[in-house]
């Protein structure tokens, strides 16, 4: 049962997905579909269109196995090694620089959202 619960979830995310590419490439945006997708998502979550234990298994079950998706884009750099031997430095530095980035964003993106759930909270 919990199989066809994640199942039924990711294929909601996909389709929502699938909307905000489909939006993005009609109107001719320069942003990209799946950041329309996640927009809309944020508002179907936000507005209570949907429930978080909606998409909540589906969602945890796609970031669990986030390391399959790099997988063929790290195979496909490993035919360009003289290209990034040569660049070695450069590409260190963007991506100590980047994994900080991100880290430092998900930290402080992680406590504005519990701040804001503790408020809600309080006030409910």
């Amino acid at each position: 049962m919990q199989f066809l619960k994640t199942t039924g979830q990711v294929l909601l995310l996909c389709g929502i997905s699938v909307i905000g590419n489909s939006l993005s490439e009609l109107s001719g945006m320069d942003i990209p579909g799946n950041l329309v997708g996640m927009a809309i998502l944020f508002g179907l979550l936000e507005y209570k269109v949907i429930a978080l234990d909606w998409v909540e298994a589906g969602a945890n079950f796609l970031i669990a196995e986030l390391l399959l998706f790099f997988i063929p884009s790290a195979i496909g750099i490993m035919q360009y090694e003289n290209i990034f031997a040569s660049k070695i430095g450069a590409l260190l530095f963007v991506l100590v620089f980047s994994i900080i980035a991100v880290l430092l964003f998900v930290v402080f993106s992680t406590e504005l959202v519990s701040r804001y759930r503790g408020r809600r909270e309080k006030a409910c």
